[in-house]
């Protein structure tokens, strides 16, 4: 398809085809919306950065997305992309739980990152192409599955082949650390889930130690028409939750990823310089330079508290020879560097103590 421009629900060719759009998941209020066009220029009129700096817009933003979830959600990751979020939301779980496995749908998709894509088996075969962290539960597709909406519990019976799924990862050494769930479904054919489907998918992943991710990209901002996100549709219940767009937390998830987080600072290696001061001569020889060799002789003698000096403390340097500072023998004074041939505008190499 070569697409010219929308309106509406309409997408427009260049010989003025026309085709009825029900397959794009950005416009969720239809393409070229006077009112997103024109909040769009408006906010492009006055400032467009990332959001590093606050300013009243992203803050007000924020509060209307809090608004709408549960109000132990109250952290706010503005990200650019449904792949972001899920990367970010995947680094959040392992931080809280210490764990490295996921649970995903099969045929799941959730990010074309490094993390996502064992996350993301939508062109797998089986287990056996599987991350060896990562394990699948099939989608609870009421047409094709074992159990049909004439089944009352159709909801529960699904939930209940997470287990399974735990079962293979536990085999594996691995818990999980997330369990990874498109509320609409859309790589397994879009499915309505039964009542009680993802609360029993939470129910089981917390119990195991592991959180419930919500993917909201196809069903979130309220694309599902009824609410204005996915995992209320099917009963996801109030915790452990990350929409797109904007990762939400709840305040035990950040303390834990900052506990996290101090101690990956403290087992980094020392830096190059504390080492160094375990080896206080190394420091002092590189920072002598031309011409600040440590006095020897009477004057270090009369600094140590031979009669130089008040106190002990070091007494004046010996005067420079001469000579010191010029070059013999063709070399240069010890700390400069001889200038690179080839190009007369750059800076001599510095030398020891000149850095």
């Amino acid at each position: 398809m070569h697409v010219v421009r929308a309106e509406g629900v309409w997408l427009y060719g260049p010989d003025g085809e026309t085709w009825l759009d029900a397959y794009n998941n950005v416009p969720q209020v239809g393409h070229c919306h006077p009112h997103v066009v024109d909040a769009i220029a408006r906010q492009a009129a006055r400032l467009n950065t990332n959001t590093r700096y606050l300013y009243e817009s992203l803050v007000e933003y924020a509060e209307r997305l809090a608004g709408t979830m549960p109000a132990e959600l109250d952290t706010c990751f503005m990200v650019s992309s449904g792949s972001e979020a899920n990367d970010l939301a995947w680094r959040i779980a392992k931080a809280c739980t210490g764990h490295r496995g996921a649970l995903v749908m099969e045929r799941a998709y959730h990010g074309v990152t490094a993390a996502l894509v064992p996350l993301s088996p939508e062109d797998e075969d089986g287990p056996s192409e599987l991350a060896p962290h990562v394990a699948t539960l099939p989608a609870p597709d009421e047409y094709r599955g074992p159990w049909d909406r004439s089944v009352a519990d159709r909801g529960e019976r699904y939930a209940a082949l997470a287990d399974g799924a735990l079962d293979a990862l536990a085999a594996r050494g691995h818990a999980p650390a997330a369990l990874f769930v498109d509320t609409v479904f859309a790589s397994n054919g879009i499915i309505d889930p039964a009542p009680g489907y993802l609360e029993g998918l939470r129910a089981r992943v917390h119990a195991a130690g592991g959180l419930f991710v919500a993917d909201e990209v196809q069903a979130g901002f309220g694309r599902s028409g009824s609410h204005m996100w996915g995992y209320e549709r099917g009963g996801g219940g109030a915790g452990h939750r990350h929409p797109r767009q904007a990762d939400r937390e709840r305040p035990s998830h950040r303390r834990a990823r900052d506990a996290a987080r101090a101690r990956r600072a403290f087992r980094r290696p020392r830096p190059l310089l504390q080492h160094h001061r375990r080896q206080p001569g190394l420091l002092r020889r590189r920072a002598r330079g031309a011409g600040g060799h440590r006095a020897r002789g009477p004057a270090r003698e009369r600094g140590a508290g031979g009669g130089g000096a008040p106190g002990g403390h070091r007494g004046p340097r010996a005067a420079p020879r001469p000579d010191r500072g010029r070059a013999r023998s063709g070399t240069l004074p010890r700390g400069r560097a001889r200038p690179r041939t080839g190009n007369p505008g750059s800076r001599p190499r510095p030398g020891p103590g000149r850095c």
